[in-house]
């Protein structure tokens, strides 16, 4: 260590380190005047080479062309920067366009060849950027939609499950895109594209894309296309979900269909049984007890029958297969046919019903009878069933005539409990009361008001309510029906206007018109007052058949007695509306009636006539229930002239009233006792086929009670063998009652048979009936044309059977051929 020569350390104070920091100046200063010296030397240069090209335009020349050759290069340089980055752009496509959104973006130029996709394209389907640069794009959308391109990627190669591609196709792919880039080869041209909604393998399994192509613009002329694929899986399986529920809704739908009608011909069954049983026994001798109890079955029987159809018309609109069959009809006759239906159940509840049809109306329109009935049965049954006291008004009104056809206002009103505000709507719903609950006062299924509202808005229309509670309730609607006839009109036209009560000029105002309008006002105090109807109108009476003839109707009914006035005053009568404490100041008095009639209820009919024939001969008519038919003949005797049965019917009231001013005879008749029939002009002989023995029992009375023969088979096949042997001995059957469900063979084969049968052997063919409970559609499609002549359902009314036996007695039904 002694020998190591030792360095000292630099420091502040040593001698080298300031001589340095004294040389320092001289150094910068030889660098100064050197840099001085040359600036100079250029300047000299620069200034003699200036002084040279001046002097030399050609050297300039020369110097200008490089400088203007360093120009174009430099742009030329930039240019290629620029193809550099959207060739990179190309290979990995754009960030920004539907990659968030995982959307698949492809351009192809006008050739058909891709020149970019998104980051997105390429990731999804597992390829590496730029895989899909210079394909065609048929070949593309072809391979895509097969699922080769995901099969032939990196990202799914260790998926033992999916084949990877031919690997001499990927390397055809990879020099197709070589030459197409390259300007080099012969790319395949194809009009392929992809459109609507396509199922695509990626690499997060099956996916729904929705394409849409686009073109692309650059300097005003198409330069490619853009085709964009959205993501559309979650709305594809929600589409999916929501068709799958749909299909199980329509397949619940229909085996509900299928379950009710089954369920409503096993009951129908039985119950054809009893509402004909019953039938045929109220025809024979029976005690009045004995009848009140097979009324009494027979009612309920029709109860269960209703809501049967009522389950039935509901699934039929639920399922939209309900369908109106339109006819020629008389709206008249359905409403009066209606109340007088009904008109027992009214006067089981001490309630009225009664109707008023605009005589406008006497005229056939195109409608569905079975419908309109339908409608105004629930309304009217709806009505009855929630009202204790008063009663039920049916109104029709003409609203307008246009050309063919007339409009009509159905009014249903009753004085029942009312319905609040806020159960206005609900009970219109499936099975819904007004009075929901287990403590409810009144039955029902709670479809009648649900089925009409229905039935109103399938024939055009729509059911308006205005009620309140305890002020009864109002159920309107308006329909159009085209007239039956082409020119038809519908009456007499309507007036000029129509005045209402308290608003008739004075030339109108004679003593009916202000009896008639009395007895609208007081028709209108009997139902609810918050009815924002218009009121009733006074019109100009339609007929003249009983103008300047005074008649004095004595009533304390609401609704039958003012509407026997508006039937009067609408014929030309002067009608006045009195009670019993007014008959003598009525009939004596300056205004003497022509005829009188009272009702029945407003108190003592015979005490009534007694003290008008003390003092008057005025004929004197009397309205009775039918119930009160056994009192006739004592009427007659204590001086009426003629009797009406309520409810009133229009024709009928006109006839009575004739009779009372002509004094015609009076035309009285107890109940009449059950008579057996008369016996048919030519006796049919019947084949009756049937697997249930009571409905056997019931045709075959039924049959022989009309007059004819009648042979049993209690399937089909016995029902051939019948056949058979009636041919046999040469005879046929005239008429042939084929139920359709029975075991081993069904009606509808036994009837096909049974024609072929009669057609090989040259027999006359006979009328054949189909007897079924099933209310299937689809039943009668199964039957070919001119398989049934008629079709009867169970239950099987009697006049029904005695009707299509007396047409085909009297050949009114066309047999098959």
């Amino acid at each position: 260590m002694t020998g190591q020569q030792h360095t000292p350390p630099d420091d502040a104070s040593s001698p080298r380190l300031s001589a340095g920091w004294l040389r320092l100046p001289r150094a910068r200063w030889r660098r100064a005047l050197f840099l001085a010296s040359a600036g100079l030397a250029l300047a000299a240069a620069a200034v003699t080479v200036l002084a040279s090209l001046v002097a030399s335009p050609l050297l300039l020349a020369a110097i200008a062309t490089v400088v203007f050759g360093g120009a174009l290069f430099e742009a030329g340089r930039r240019s290629a920067r620029r193809d550099l980055g959207r060739l990179y752009d190309a290979a990995v496509g754009s960030a920004d366009e539907g990659d968030g959104l995982g959307d698949l973006v492809i351009r192809r130029d006008a050739a058909g060849r891709i020149t970019s996709t998104n980051t997105a394209t390429t990731a999804r389907l597992g390829q590496s950027p730029g895989a899909f640069i210079g394909l065609d794009f048929s070949d593309f959308a072809a391979d895509l939609a097969t699922g080769e391109l995901f099969a032939a990627s990196d990202v799914v190669a260790h998926d033992v499950r999916r084949p990877r591609a031919d690997p001499w196709q990927q390397l055809r792919r990879r020099l197709t895109a070589l030459a197409a880039l390259s300007g080099q080869g012969v790319v395949r041209q194809g009009p392929g594209h992809l459109s609507g909604d396509v199922s695509i393998e990626t690499v997060d399994g099956p996916r729904w894309f929705s394409f849409s192509e686009a073109p692309i613009v650059e300097d005003g002329r198409v330069a490619g296309t853009r085709t964009l694929g959205r993501d559309i899986t979650e709305r594809k399986a929600i589409e999916a979900a929501l068709e799958k529920t749909r299909d199980e809704a329509e397949a619940a739908s229909a085996a509900k269909s299928r379950f009710l009608a089954v369920v409503s011909h096993e009951i129908r069954t039985p119950l054809n049984g009893i509402l004909g049983m019953t039938a045929l026994m109220q025809k024979t001798p029976l005690s009045a007890e004995q009848r009140t109890y097979a009324r009494a079955i027979e009612t309920s029987g029709e109860a269960l029958l209703t809501l049967i159809e009522d389950l039935l018309d509901f699934s039929k609109i639920e399922a939209g297969r309900l369908t109106l069959q339109p006819e020629p009809t008389s709206l008249a006759t359905v409403v009066e046919d209606l109340v007088e239906l009904m008109a027992p159940r009214a006067e089981m509840k001490g309630i009225e019903l009664a109707a008023y049809i605009d005589p406008r109306l006497d005229c056939l329109v195109h409608a569905d009878p079975i419908r309109v009935r339908q409608v105004l049965f629930n309304l009217a049954g709806n009505g009855i069933k929630f009202t204790a006291e008063g009663g039920v008004a049916i109104e029709l009104q003409m609203t307008d005539e246009g050309e063919g056809s007339v409009g009509v206002s159905f009014l249903v009103r009753d004085t029942g409990i009312g319905i609040a505000e806020t159960d206005q709507q609900r009970i219109f719903g499936e099975f819904e009361q007004a009075d929901p609950g287990p403590a409810r006062a009144h039955g029902g299924t709670g479809l009648g008001l649900a089925i009409a509202r229905e039935l109103t808005r399938l024939m055009g229309g729509d059911i308006r309510l205005v009620s309140a509670p305890g002020e009864g309730a109002s159920f309107s609607f308006a329909l159009r029906f085209p007239l039956a006839e082409a020119g038809a009109q519908a009456g007499p036209a309507l007036p000029p206007a129509t005045a209402p009560i308290g608003a008739v000029s004075e030339a109108e105002d004679s003593s009916g018109a202000v009896g008639a309008r009395a007895a609208l006002a007081l028709l209108a105090a009997s139902f609810s007052a918050k009815d924002s109807a218009p009121a009733p109108a006074v019109a100009p009476p339609v007929d003249r058949r009983f103008a300047g003839r005074r008649i004095l109707v004595v009533s304390h009914a609401l609704i039958e007695g003012p509407f026997l006035i508006r039937r009067l005053f609408d014929a030309g009568a002067d009608v006045t509306l009195a009670t019993q404490k007014d008959i003598e100041q009525e009939v004596v008095g300056s205004w003497q009636p022509d005829a009188v009639l009272i009702d029945a209820a407003a108190g003592d009919p015979l005490a009534v006539i007694e003290r008008i024939r003390a003092f008057s001969t005025t004929p004197v008519g009397v309205l009775i229930t039918a119930a009160e038919r056994p009192m006739l003949p004592e009427l007659q005797a204590a001086g009426y002239g003629a009797y009406l049965v309520k409810p009133v019917r229009a024709r009928s009231l006109s006839a009575v009233v004739e009779t009372l001013l002509g004094h015609g005879q009076f035309a009285a008749a107890a109940e009449p006792a059950p008579a057996d029939p008369l016996p048919p002009v030519h006796r049919l002989s019947v084949l009756l086929c049937d697997d249930n023995e009571i409905n056997l029992l019931l045709g075959r009375a039924l049959v022989e009670r009309a007059g004819h023969a009648v042979t049993l088979g209690a399937d089909g096949q016995k029902a051939l063998t019948a056949t058979a042997a009636m041919l046999s001995s040469g005879g046929s059957f005239d008429v042939v009652l084929m139920d359709l469900h029975m075991p081993e063979m069904d009606g509808i084969e036994a009837a096909r048979r049974m024609r072929a049968m009669i057609a090989d052997r040259g027999g006359r063919q006979p009328v054949i009936a189909a007897l079924t409970a099933d209310a299937l559609p689809e039943t009668r499609a199964r039957c070919e044309e001119g398989l049934f002549d008629a079709w009867l359902s169970k239950p099987l009314r009697p006049a029904d059977l005695e009707a299509l036996l007396d047409a085909s007695a009297s050949g009114e039904v066309a047999h098959a051929s």
